[in-house]
């Protein structure tokens, strides 16, 4: 599971990645947030490489998501492998994201499926379980306050206490 953030209306949700996708030269993120008892939103998000792994772009070309959308329609048919294979779909398992990744239920939203139907798409690609993905690692951001980014807002942090210190001193002083 891995938390998401609805950037439309700034609610958190957990998620599941179902599987990564290829298509032509881009890389997908298919994932599911659980509706109810029996059903899955669907969301497919662009993945943006990153020196940590992946980051979810909500961002797509004109025509792009519709694409997409078709694409995911025909993985949930359960087309056959060598079908997705001519037509550039492949899967891949190696889906590491960034912690905190934001997400666009109006840009990412596919479909709402049926819990069983989804479980039966998943055995037949031979996709990992979706309620566990030992494969999916979700990498947390090392946090530095004092990485080479910070070190300018720290030394004027520091410069602006010595700079009230010594106001403080020269008002002091003509006070006596």
């Amino acid at each position: 599971m891995i938390e998401l953030i609805d950037i439309d209306n700034n609610i958190k949700f957990m998620a599941s990645v179902i599987t990564g996708i290829k298509y032509g030269d881009e890389y997908y993120v298919l994932y599911s947030i659980n509706r109810d008892k029996d059903t899955y939103n669907l969301f497919v998000s662009k993945l943006v490489e990153n020196s940590t792994g992946y980051a979810m772009d909500n961002s797509f070309y004109p025509g792009e998501k519709d694409t997409l959308d078709n694409v995911v329609a025909s993985i949930l048919n359960k087309d056959s492998i060598s079908l997705l294979k001519d037509r550039g779909v492949s899967f891949f398992f190696d889906v590491n994201l960034e912690e905190g990744n934001r997400f666009s239920v109006k840009n990412c939203y596919v479909t709402t499926y049926k819990k069983s139907l989804l479980r039966e798409c998943i055995n037949y690609y031979d996709l990992s379980d979706i309620d566990s993905k030992p494969s999916v690692v979700v990498k947390e951001k090392e946090v530095s306050y004092f990485s080479k980014s910070n070190r300018p807002s720290i030394y004027l942090i520091l410069l602006g206490i010595a700079v009230v210190v010594i106001s403080i001193i020269v008002i002091i002083s003509f006070l006596k």
